[in-house]
């Protein structure tokens, strides 16, 4: 797509600049305040070393100390793009082969589900230094991680909240077992992999996501459609031994004999702690205790894991995960690590490294990049008011405004649990307004019962139970019940009795590091009540994301059932779908991904745009991910009260005059209890051809559907060639006959066949196709269907063989192709011969073609045109039909081979629907319906494999025997579905009925 001759002109009216997908064409430029303005300049946004700390009164943007630039731009990352940039144009010189089929499939624009530019880019980035980086690079690494990682191999990987670092963590894993697996002798490359975590959120949900080895696929790996068709892919990441572990793992625990400590004292065990090896092999397991191999660990939110991270609670807890670390390195384990985080910058410790990049980051996409890309939300907050002290809008900086006016903080643990801070009060009844108005619109739109999400960040547990008793409502004197004093939509109480599904949820700080309760009884008592409320709401739900946790809530300690409620905000069926507002003390955990927030209000002290973007990230998760007829995703937007973040201004809203008609958005997702309707599918990935009479051969059946083929001839280029002294002599080209050129166009028409079969078993006899291939030209020239002068012309005139050849390959897609007698159909390399629809990733959508069903599992058909939609309604009303399912991020494809480019390359094409039919007398037809009212050339080959190689190859399977009867229907118009139906039953009967009839009369 050409570069637009005109910039974006301002953040405000055109916020969304890039497409997700794309290599990024505009940025704005920050000013030294850290505010984005317009217009827009072109190509992608440089990388910078620094994160300005919070401005002071009037707007001056201190320096940091020791820094002469605070915006010193990180030129080794600069470097390493554009190197990046060119090792991909040039088709990966120096990667592996198992590489480039990784990233050709990552990288194919026609993938049902598109990889993000920011996540190709980082991958790209770690594979290119590990394979492909002049010496020079990794020197450079080299030398950074001897002064700040005692010589470990570490890399960060910066990227912002919301753009999908789990994928990339997938893609990284699946990089290295691949290679592994194809030579284990390279010690580039491992199949031992631990992510290593903050906290038990993460570690839950890279449980479910990120480990493979499961037999209903329910990953990432999946979920993304990161295994190409080919190569047993899937075979190679379940071979990987990938463990997730929370970093306190790597704390070297008290001894504990088992025995009393008066023992204990005797035997010399009293205050002895485990050694560094003790403590690795229990945290790693078999992991750490098996063999020799080299792990690969993968730091999510790495932040956290620097060396001389001083004093502080932050920089002790990084001191035990850099620990960790090193302990392997030491011991010759550790292959290499790599950090996965939205702000990869040093935390604590040293003032002149604080809010600095990490020097190792080789890769940035910074959240100003997410925005311009729409891939998150865009942040509002106050500018200005009536109210502003130092020119700072009181609602943009509550807590340290409030306290320089000095009016005192909540009283919460004296009796007046209603009472809080009077400028905070304001600003959560202001935020009250405008999230009712955002739940009234929510209304409007919304098909599903999601409601938007209010959170409340406090900087202490007793801040925040007061803002918490503010909100939902308390328990007074005499037990008497309070309803909550900001709103109804936000109050547990109403007309003094507990709602019996809470609204307001209070989140504990010690809820990360707490897993099995032995806290219960410090337990504040809004924990407490909320969690025998949710247990007694939803006693059967599961208790954790690690799906393999078979406890149910009803078994949880009270923070493990919050953690759990707080991990389902807005996700329909679970405990958390209907929450609306969720207190925190100092910072909701990292790994949260809820997409329902609209509103945050902070208050506490915020000393750098760092820990602005760790807070308000929390907010910016979309809700709809479809690109416009632009590319590019529609603006979604988030309101910030308390948190100072430099960006937001950048993200006020355009005045939009009068409401457009909004549209709906409905959640598409598995509804359970129909699964009498379920639709199961073969798990095809390619097709062996075999059989006695298997061999290429080229016919044509139907002249009428061959194209013609002009070979003009242009004016020959004439050379003469001179000596001196010496005579003249003529260097032209030679004229040569059109039956010397056919030859030869023959002859490469036979090599290109013998490339296309290589991988199948067809035979390709060279002197008989050599021989069909001229006969098929001498009587295309004879037919007038090519074009050619009688009189020699020269090959040197634009390739002429190779525009006939090119022409013989097309015929061959007309005419007979190949005979064969039979196909069979290739599985999944895991041996899985069936793809459900179970499980299946929910996702929302504001699709202007969208059906709701009545015959699916899945609860919607998103369409792309008015005759889908016509077609799912069809379905639906047929009473034949036993289920249906639209293929929308399912996964599924069917194997066809592309030529149209020249070159022969497998890819997948996606049917529109795949249905069940009841064909009486017990049988079962399936159908797999394909809507086109527009036919390219592309279509016809598609269309082709369906019907000529899966079909077939389906049908004579041996494990989809008791599946029923499989036919492909190719619909041009929706009226004319049910009558194909109806003709597809007719002749499936017949059929079926056939070889009785023959044995009766026999």
């Amino acid at each position: 797509m050409p570069t637009p001759t005109s910039p974006p002109a301002d953040p405000i009216s055109q916020p969304v600049v890039n497409s997700p997908y794309d290599y990024p064409r505009w940025h704005y430029r920050m000013g030294t305040d850290g505010v984005a303005y317009g217009p827009a300049e072109s190509g992608r946004r440089p990388s910078e070393a620094y994160v300005a700390p919070i401005p002071g009164p009037r707007g001056q943007m201190p320096v940091m100390f020791g820094t002469e630039d605070p915006r010193a731009l990180m030129e080794h990352v600069a470097e390493l793009r554009a190197l990046v940039e060119e090792w991909r144009e040039n088709g990966y010189p120096d990667a592996t082969d198992v590489t480039r089929d990784l990233l050709f499939h990552w990288q194919d624009p026609e993938r049902e589900t598109r990889l993000y530019f920011a996540q190709l880019d980082a991958v790209r980035t770690l594979i290119y230094l590990a394979e492909a980086a002049p010496a020079a690079i990794r020197e450079r690494l080299a030398d950074i991680n001897a002064e700040y990682n005692d010589g470990m191999d570490r890399a960060a990987v910066k990227m912002a909240t919301g753009v999908g670092k789990t994928v990339v963590m997938a893609m990284t894993a699946l990089w290295q077992a691949a290679n592994h697996w194809q030579n284990p002798a390279d010690e580039r490359f491992t199949n031992r992999f631990v992510a290593i975590v903050p906290g038990i959120t993460v570690r839950d949900r890279l449980l479910s996501g990120l480990r493979a080895d499961s037999v209903d696929h329910n990953d990432v790996f999946f979920e993304m459609d990161l295994l190409p068709l080919a190569g047993e892919y899937r075979k190679r990441i379940n071979s990987a031994q990938i463990e997730v572990v929370n970093f306190h793992q790597f704390m070297q625990k008290k001894i504990d004999a088992g025995v009393s400590e008066k023992v204990r004292t005797v035997s010399g065990y009293k205050d002895q702690y485990e050694t560094e090896v003790e403590a690795l092999s229990r945290a790693l397991g078999d992991l750490f205790a098996l063999g020799h191999e080299r792990v690969m660990a993968l730091n999510d939110e790495g932040h956290h894991c620097h060396r001389d991270g001083g004093g502080s609670v932050e920089g002790r807890e990084s001191a035990v995960w850099y620990g960790g670390l090193k302990s392997l390195h030491d011991r010759g384990r550790l292959l290499s690590a790599v950090d996965f985080s939205a702000t990869p910058m040093f935390i604590s410790g040293d003032r002149k490294r604080k809010n600095k990049l990490f020097p190792w980051v080789v890769s940035d996409y910074p959240i100003v990049d997410a925005i311009e890309a729409g891939i998150v939300k865009i942040p509002s907050a106050p500018v200005a008011d009536n109210l502003s002290k130092d020119d700072m809008p009181l609602f943009r900086d509550i807590y340290n405004l409030t306290k320089r006016d000095k009016t005192g903080f909540m009283d919460a643990g004296k009796g007046r649990a209603n009472w809080i801070n009077e400028d905070l009060a304001a600003a959560l009844r202001t935020m009250y307004d405008s999230y009712a108005d955002e739940s009234e619109r929510w209304e409007r739109v919304r098909t599903d019962s999601k409601v938007p999400a209010i959170v409340v960040v406090a900087n202490g547990i007793d801040n925040a139970d007061g803002i918490f008793r503010y909100i939902a409502g308390y328990e007074g004197k005499g037990g008497v019940l309070v309803d909550g004093q900001v709103g109804g939509l936000l109050s547990n109480i109403e007309n003094g009795r507990h709602l019996d599904a809470p609204r307001t949820i209070f989140i504990h700080s010690k809820m990360e590091t707490t897993d099995r309760g032995d806290k219960e009884a410090n337990a504040p008592k809004p924990i407490r009540t909320l969690a025998n409320l949710y247990k007694e709401k939803y006693p059967n739900a599961r208790l954790s994301e690690d799906r393999r946790d078979p406890r149910r809530l009803a078994d949880g300690s009270h923070y493990e059932v919050l953690r759990r409620v707080l991990n389902t905000v807005g996700k329909p069926g679970e405990p958390g779908e209907r929450v609306r507002c969720v207190v925190s003390v100092g910072m909701i955990t990292e790994g949260w991904d809820a997409g329902t927030v609209t509103h945050m209000i902070g208050f506490r002290a915020f000393g750098s745009q760092l820990l602005c973007e760790q807070v308000g990230g929390r907010t910016l998760r979309r809700r709809v991910y479809e690109v416009g007829d632009d590319g590019k995703f529609a603006p979604e937007y988030s309101t910030i009260f308390g948190v100072p973040w430099d960006y937001v201004r950048a993200g006020e809203k355009p005045s939009p005059g009068p409401d457009p008609i909004p549209r709906p958005i409905h959640t598409v997702r598995l509804i359970p209890g129909r699964e009498r309707h379920s639709v199961r599918w073969p798990n095809v990935v390619g097709y062996d051809i075999f059989g006695g009479d298997s061999e290429a051969t080229i016919g044509v059946e139907d002249w009428n559907a061959v194209e013609k083929l002009s070979l003009t001839q242009d004016e020959m280029r004439r050379t003469t060639l001179a000596s001196i002294p010496g005579g003249v002599e003529d260097a032209s080209a030679k004229p040569v006959s059109f039956r010397r050129i056919a030859f030869l166009a023959s002859a490469d028409f036979v090599n290109r066949q013998r490339s296309r079969h290589a991988a199948s078993s067809v035979v390709v006899d060279n002197a008989q196709l050599f021989r069909q291939a001229l006969n098929v030209v001498e009587r295309a020239r004879e037919g007038g269907i090519i074009d050619a002068y009688d009189e020699p012309v020269y090959d040197e005139t634009v390739g002429t063989e190779r525009r006939l050849s090119d022409w013989l390959m097309r015929i061959s897609a007309v005419g007979e192709r190949v005979r064969i007698s039979g196909i069979e159909a290739k599985l999944e390399d895991d041996g899985a011969p069936l793809k459900f629809c179970a499980p299946f990733q929910e996702y929302e959508t504001s699709r202007e073609h969208v059906h709701k069903t009545v015959k699916s599992e899945i609860s919607h058909a998103v369409c792309d045109s008015g005759w889908e939609v016509a077609a799912a309604r069809a379905l639906d009303r047929r009473d034949d039909i036993i289920g249906w399912v639209r293929n929308e991020r399912l996964n599924w494809a069917i194997p066809w081979m592309d030529e149209s480019g020249g070159v022969a390359v497998w890819r997948r094409y996606w049917p529109d629907f795949v249905a069940r039919v009841d064909a009486g007398e017990e049988r079962e037809l399936i159908l797999v319906i394909e809507i086109k009212g527009e036919e390219r050339e592309t279509d016809l080959a598609k269309r082709r494999y369906a019907e000529e190689f899966w079909i077939p190859s389906v049908n004579a399977h041996p494990e989809f025997q008791n599946l029923g009867r499989w036919e492909y229907l190719y619909v041009t118009h929706p009226d004319l579905l049910n009558g194909m139906i109806d003709e597809a039953k007719r002749a499936f009967s017949e059929a079926a009925e056939r070889p009785t009839t023959e044995g009766a009369a026999k």
